[in-house]
């Protein structure tokens, strides 16, 4: 018995120093198990898909019933979603996708990133898959991809979700403003978490470092985006909110300093078929700080 103990007991303090070495030496492949497991755990496989026009998919599919697409915000990829969804797939079909420049997708300098230009390539990401009618859920530069399929290809849409969703000029001085610096340091990382996170979650040193490693090999690439996203069309929605017919949800986090909760009122003010969810106790994106939470929210606007 105690053989059997010391052998169970050396092979996990094994697997921890290998954890530990990888998480030292790579952790960006380190982070790999991890979004698998939660990949796995919410039914969800990782497809790729070409269209007719020569566009590129990357996305997670799981589930069966009536489909759902969930958009993630700037700098952010398919995975955005994935802890949220866990129960889902047994009611839902469930579409995770990489919004082209982002995530998995190339980087192509050739192409144009404005918001209605991304609006266009999910729409004809829907109509590859045969999805005539769906449910869009975004959060941030997502929610604001999803409310202009809204008002370009409404039949497109049954029930529109936004968490913190960018769009509006408010009280910002210009949305989407080009960042002057990427993250440099620990202090930089610690500032960008508090913008987006209520409560920080713990992160481990070399994932911070992964995460500002990243962020300055993106820098240059982001504000490109953002630079499109300024002179293209759809930047601003104001003049257009009220034109939404669909059913829609606004969720935002009291404590968001991304994107202020100042904006939340005047969504739902803007768009006549809505009601608005405030969380006292979340930032920007509650689908990571609170996925349980967020997931019942969600799931108890759109499903009958």
């Amino acid at each position: 018995m105690k053989k059997n103990f010391f052998l169970i007991f050396s092979s996990f303090s094994v697997l921890l120093l290998l954890v530990w070495v990888a998480i030292r030496v790579s952790p960006g492949l380190a982070l790999k198990p991890l979004y698998v497991w939660y990949q796995f755990r919410s039914g969800l496989s990782l497809k790729q898909l070409s269209t007719d026009s020569g566009e590129n998919f990357s996305y997670y599919e799981g589930g069966s019933g009536p489909p759902v697409f969930l958009i993630h915000g700037f700098g952010d990829s398919k995975a955005s979603f994935v802890q949220m969804v866990k129960g889902w797939a047994p009611h839902h079909r469930l579409i995770l996708p990489d919004v082209p420049g982002f995530g998995d997708t190339p980087m192509d300098p050739k192409l144009d990133y404005s918001i209605e230009n991304q609006a266009k390539r999910m729409i004809r990401l829907a109509r590859a898959l045969g999805i005539e009618n769906a449910d869009w859920v975004g959060n941030s530069m997502g929610g604001h991809i999803s409310a202009v399929i809204a008002l370009d290809a409404p039949r497109l849409v049954r029930k529109l979700v936004v968490l913190s969703p960018a769009g509006l000029l408010v009280d910002d001085p210009v949305p989407y403003r080009e960042v002057e610096h990427p993250l440099r340091n620990d202090a930089d990382f610690e500032a960008y978490m508090g913008q987006v996170f209520f409560k920080k979650p713990w992160i481990p040193g070399p994932f911070q470092q992964e995460f500002i490693r990243k962020s300055q090999e993106r820098f240059v690439w982001q504000n490109r985006i953002r630079s499109d996203i300024r002179a293209g069309l759809g930047y601003i929605l104001n003049e257009r909110l009220s034109q939404i017919q669909v059913p829609t949800l606004v969720v935002w986090g009291r404590h968001d300093g991304v994107i202020r909760v100042t904006h939340a009122p005047v969504w739902k003010e803007k768009i006549r078929s809505s009601s608005l969810e405030i969380l006292e106790d979340a930032g920007h994106s509650p689908q990571y700080e609170m996925p349980e939470r967020a997931s019942r929210i969600v799931r108890g606007f759109l499903d009958p």
